[in-house]
């Protein structure tokens, strides 16, 4: 009887278990990293648990803490604002969107002012902006 030694293991790299993470760590840095970057002029938004990001077209108002206004950007006087936004809401096309994103320190009645003019010139959705409570 001659003795047979085994036959030596071939080494196998299963690539299906490494093709799954790769894929889910693929999929968590997607989702992690898509998220709405709002540059610009520097407000401290109010905090609130329901929180939604919504991609779409949108007219911006912003107020400072110091009673500045901005209108996408472009700094505007509280007599001018409603010539401006009239304007900027006639070039828009289709539904109307304006997002607030008013300091927290900023006078209620400011913002409601704000909010009041811009449904009497006619937009159809309005929202205000917060950061998610931590």
């Amino acid at each position: 009887m001659d003795f047979m030694p085994p036959e030596p293991i071939k080494p196998e790299l299963n690539i299906v278990t490494l093709l799954d993470v790769v894929l889910l760590l693929l999929i968590f840095f997607m989702l992690t990293t898509s998220f709405v970057l709002q540059s610009g002029i520097q407000v401290k938004l109010p905090e609130a648990a329901a929180t939604k990001v919504e991609s779409t077209k949108e007219i911006t108002v912003t107020i400072t803490k110091d009673n500045q206004i901005y209108l996408n950007q472009q700094k505007v006087s509280a007599k001018q604002l409603p010539q401006v936004l009239k304007e900027t809401l006639a070039r828009s096309k289709g539904k109307k969107l304006l997002v607030v994103r008013a300091d927290k320190q900023v006078l209620h009645g400011t913002v409601v002012k704000v909010m009041d003019l811009s449904k009497r010139l006619g937009v159809d959705k309005l929202a205000i902006a917060t950061e998610a409570s931590r």
